[in-house]
């Protein structure tokens, strides 16, 4: 699905690591709060351990089943706040356009950086009642992940 160097371009493995960057140690439970499908919660939690990014650990649970629990390890936290810094900077930059009514300006930064606009929901880095206004103000109509983020927060 993806390897190291597209990763950084990858608001889903993002979103991945955040929930467990927030103690979520179960895919199923990252699945569920990511909006993600369990297939690409797997794919995803498997290139960030090749990355070194997660540690999976095995343990035994009732009847001797496995769970898998997974960690972020220290690089795995700092490339993800380093991450949300940038993402902050943009959510700025966006509703200072917003707040100065520069439609034609904020379309263009918004498509251009519209892939991490879900990453900017779940991670709270932007607002979903100023996103949701700033969709409106602009005409466009959200994508189904962006959709899906906003309503979770709501």
């Amino acid at each position: 699905m993806s390897s190291n160097n597209n990763f950084k371009e990858s608001p889903n493995h993002f979103m991945v690591l955040d929930a467990i960057s927030r103690g979520i140690k179960k895919m199923e439970d990252i699945a569920k709060v990511t909006k993600l499908s369990k297939d690409e919660v797997e794919l995803i939690i498997n290139d960030l351990q090749t990355q070194k990014l997660i540690i999976k650990q095995t343990k035994k649970g009732f009847f001797g089943n496995k769970k898998i629990e997974v960690y972020a390890t220290d690089t795995g936290f700092k490339i993800l706040e380093s991450k949300k810094q940038e993402l902050v900077n943009k959510s700025k930059y966006l509703q200072q356009l917003y707040e100065t009514g520069n439609r034609g300006q904020m379309q263009s930064y918004m498509n251009d950086n519209r892939m991490w606009m879900p990453m900017m929901l779940f991670s709270g880095l932007i607002n979903a009642v100023m996103f949701t206004s700033m969709m409106s103000f602009m005409g466009m109509s959200m994508n189904p992940s962006e959709n899906v983020q906003v309503r979770h927060k709501q």
